[in-house]
C-alpha cells in the first residue's frame, strides 16, 4: 500500500503544484484578468512588449487585440518608442522595437532627436535631425514599409509609402550635406538652422502612384510579421462574391454536412502524415476577415492540390461543412482547392478592357497580353472613338490566364474600372 501511495504522489509531482504555489498562481491570474478587463489597451501593450522579439507570439497577441475590439495602429516615429504603448484614444500603438531590420541604435537616435525638439514635420526634417550615422538605408526602408513614417509624407497617409521610399535617397543626401556643412563650420550668416532649412527647401517630393494593397501589405508582413492596415482579401472582395457560397461568419448550423465554397487567407498551416496510412495531410486555418475556419485536407485531395497549399496564400476551397466539437464552430473537409487565378479562370466570362483607338493599340496589346496567353479567359475590347464605341472579342489565340500580375500590369496604365474581370 505504501508503495502504491508513493507512486501516486510521484506521478502527481510531475505536473501538480502544492497549495501555496497554486494560490500564488490564482492571485496572479486574478490580477491579470482584472487589468485585462479594466485597462485592456494598456494590458495588451505590456503583454506584447514582453514578447516583442518573438514574431509568432506578437501575431497571436495582435489577433487577441482584434478579438477584444482593440485597434492596433502602425508604429509612428512622432509618438512611440521602443515598446508598444496605449494612446489616449485607447488604441494599441506598435513599438519600434518590433520592426524587423531596425535595431536599438536607430531607435535611440529617433527618440533622442524627437525629445530634443518638436515633432518631425516631414521626411526631410526627420533625416536632418536624426543622427544618420546611427541609421542606414535598410533601417529607413524598414520604417517606411512598416508605416512608421506615414505621418511624414506629403498626404500623411499610408498611400505615401511609395513616395517616401522614392524620396529617401534625396532626403538622406540632404541630411548628409547639412551635417558636413555643420562639421566644416559653414552656416547661415544669422544662424545654423536657416541653412539647414534652405537645404531641405531645395529637396522636392518624388510623387509616385501609391502601392497597391498587395505591395503595401507585403511590406508590413516583411517588417512587422503581419498585415496591419488591411487584409489581403480586401482587394478581391467584389470578385469572390461571384463564386463563394458563404463568408465564414454566415456558416450556420443548417449547413452541417453541406458543401460550401469559401475563400480565405491561410494564416496557419500544419502538414503531417497519417499514423495509420502514412499519407500526407494538411490542417489549415483560413481567415476571410469575417472569421476563421479550420480546413482539413486528406489523401487524394492533398496529393492533387499540395502544390498550392502554402501559408499566406489566398485560396478558394470547396468542401463539406462539419460541426467542430472542439471550437464549438465549424470546420471544412476540402474536396477541391483553387488559387485566385484558377478560380478566375473557371468562373470568369471575360477580361474586359476599355481602350482608346490608336495606331499603337495592336502593339500595346501584344506587349501586355502576349505573356499571359494560353488560358481560357476571353478578352473583350471596348474601343472608344470620338464619334463611336465598339466592342470586339479577340480570337481564341488571345485567351489569357487571368493572373493577378496581368491585372497589376494593366492597372499601371488603365484604371481598375477600365481593366476588369466580368463574371
Amino acid at each position: 500500500m505504501a508503495i502504491r501511495i508513493f507512486d501516486l504522489v510521484e506521478k502527481f509531482a510531475g505536473y501538480g503544484f502544492n497549495k501555496s504555489h497554486s494560490a500564488a498562481y490564482a492571485l496572479v491570474a486574478y490580477h491579470t484578468a482584472w487589468l485585462k478587463v479594466h485597462y485592456p489597451a494598456e494590458f495588451m501593450a505590456a503583454v506584447i512588449s514582453a514578447e516583442m522579439h518573438n514574431t509568432d507570439k506578437v501575431v497571436t497577441f495582435v489577433d487577441e487585440c482584434h478579438t477584444m475590439g482593440l485597434n492596433v495602429l502602425p508604429p509612428e516615429v512622432n509618438n512611440c518608442g521602443y515598446r508598444f504603448i496605449a494612446n489616449e484614444e485607447g488604441h494599441v500603438v506598435y513599438g519600434l522595437g518590433a520592426i524587423k531590420g531596425l535595431g536599438e541604435g536607430p531607435i535611440e537616435a529617433i527618440v533622442q532627436a524627437r525629445d530634443e525638439g518638436v515633432v518631425f514635420e516631414n521626411l526631410f526634417d526627420f533625416c536632418r535631425r536624426v543622427d544618420m550615422k546611427r541609421m542606414n538605408r535598410r533601417s529607413m526602408e524598414a520604417l517606411v514599409k512598416a508605416g512608421a513614417l506615414d505621418q511624414l509624407g506629403p498626404n500623411k497617409h499610408f498611400n505615401d509609402r511609395s513616395s517616401l521610399l522614392a524620396s529617401l535617397p534625396d532626403a538622406m543626401k540632404a541630411a548628409e550635406q547639412a551635417s558636413e556643412d555643420e562639421a566644416a563650420g559653414m552656416g547661415d550668416l544669422f544662424g545654423g538652422p536657416a541653412a539647414d532649412d534652405a537645404i531641405v527647401a531645395d529637396v522636392v517630393w518624388k510623387t509616385l502612384r501609391p502601392w497597391n494593397d498587395e505591395n503595401r501589405l507585403n511590406g508590413e508582413k516583411d517588417t512587422l510579421g503581419l498585415f496591419l492596415t488591411g487584409h489581403p482579401i480586401d482587394q478581391f472582395e467584389k470578385e469572390i462574391s461571384h463564386f463563394v457560397s458563404s463568408r465564414f461568419n454566415r456558416l450556420t448550423p443548417t449547413e452541417k454536412g453541406h458543401v460550401a465554397t469559401v475563400a480565405g487567407l491561410v494564416v496557419q498551416l500544419r502538414i503531417t502524415r497519417s499514423k495509420r496510412s502514412g499519407e500526407r495531410m494538411a490542417f489549415m486555418t483560413l481567415d476571410d476577415k469575417t472569421g476563421r475556419v479550420e480546413v482539413s485536407v486528406f489523401g487524394r485531395v492533398f496529393a492533387e492540390f499540395a502544390d498550392v497549399i502554402e501559408k499566406d496564400e489566398l485560396l478558394v476551397i470547396r468542401g463539406a461543412v462539419r460541426p467542430d466539437d472542439y471550437t464549438g464552430g465549424f470546420s471544412i473537409m476540402a474536396d477541391e482547392i483553387l488559387t485566385m487565378a484558377e478560380a478566375r479562370e473557371r468562373f470568369a466570362r471575360r477580361l474586359r478592357l476599355r481602350v482608346q483607338t490608336s495606331e499603337e493599340l495592336p502593339q500595346w496589346l501584344r506587349q501586355h497580353i502576349t505573356p499571359y496567353q494560353g488560358g481560357t479567359c476571353p478578352v473583350l475590347l471596348e474601343i472608344e472613338h470620338p464619334d463611336a464605341m465598339a466592342e470586339i472579342t479577340l480570337g481564341e489565340g488571345w485567351r489569357v490566364r487571368p493572373e493577378q500580375s496581368l491585372l497589376n500590369t494593366l492597372w499601371d496604365v488603365l484604371s481598375p474600372e477600365q481593366a476588369r474581370i466580368d463574371y
